[in-house]
This record gives C-alpha cells, sequence and structure tokens, in this order.
C-alpha cells in the first residue's frame, strides 16, 4: 500500500468514525455490552474530538453540532458524557490516564496508528460498506 492510499484509507476510516459517533447518539439508549476494551471507546471518542478539531480548523463558519452557541469546541469531557450515557455505562472520571496506559501498550507493541484507527481501516478494506460500531456492540440480551 502506498503512503497516498494509506492516508486516503486513514481518511475514510476517520469519518466513518465519526459518522458512527452521530449514529450512536441517534440510536435508543439501552444497556450494551462491547465486544473491545472500554480503553478503545474511550479512544474512539478522543479520535473524533481530534478529526473534528482538524476538518473544522481553518473554516470560517463552523456552526454544527460539535461547537457550541460561542463557535468554541464542545469539550471532549461532554463529547464522551454524551457517548457513554448512549451506552448506559459510566464515563470515565479520567479518559486521559486510560488512553495514556493504551498509547504505552500501543507504543511498546508497534501498533500505528492506534487501535481503534487500525480496526476501522481494516474493516473498511475487508468489509463492504456498514456501521463498523455495530462489529463492536452486543445489545442487551446477546452473548
Amino acid at each position: 500500500m502506498t503512503r497516498e492510499e494509506y492516508n486516503e484509507l486513514r481518511a475514510r476510516a476517520h469519518e466513518q468514525m465519526l459518522d458512527d459517533y452521530k449514529w450512536m447518539l441517534d440510536q435508543e439508549s439501552g444497556i450494551r455490552e462491547w465486544r473491545c476494551p472500554k480503553r478503545w471507546i474511550i479512544e474512539f471518542v478522543h479520535d473524533v474530538s481530534d478529526y473534528v478539531m482538524v476538518r473544522s480548523s481553518g473554516e470560517e463558519d463552523v456552526g454544527d453540532e460539535w461547537h457550541d452557541d460561542f463557535l468554541r469546541p464542545i469539550p471532549l469531557q461532554k463529547l464522551y458524557r454524551q457517548f457513554f450515557q448512549k451506552s448506559c455505562i459510566p464515563p470515565p472520571n479520567h479518559p486521559d490516564k486510560a488512553l495514556s496506559k493504551l498509547r504505552g501498550m500501543e507504543q511498546r507493541n508497534s501498533i500505528y496508528p492506534d487501535s481503534i484507527t487500525r480496526f476501522y481501516m481494516e474493516q473498511l478494506q475487508k468489509n463492504p460498506p456498514c456501521r463498523i460500531i455495530e462489529l463492536l456492540i452486543m445489545e442487551g440480551g446477546e452473548s
């Protein structure tokens, strides 16, 4: 895979993550079991926040759901709270610590890009277009 193809795939993965975040907020609240570690979910929300900031930098009109009435970016803690409340699991008290532990493990194991982005990139390569986040969720009654 060339560098250009890699960058394109990573950009598509981040765009899909953003779409999945929005989709998740539109779903009914309910208990969900995740097929991935909670740190991946923390990383997912963090990556969505980073992607939105990069995407909206340089734009003059940033009036969207990612900015408040004063056109300031929505705080990361609020994004965590929204996402975790929809999943009916308590939001992390210190997501930065969990994220730091995950990033340390990823560096030790030479995982690049981060785990959740890598998962999305792999799924985009082998699956037809779908809601990738659904692959990470088991609805309340499933085993």
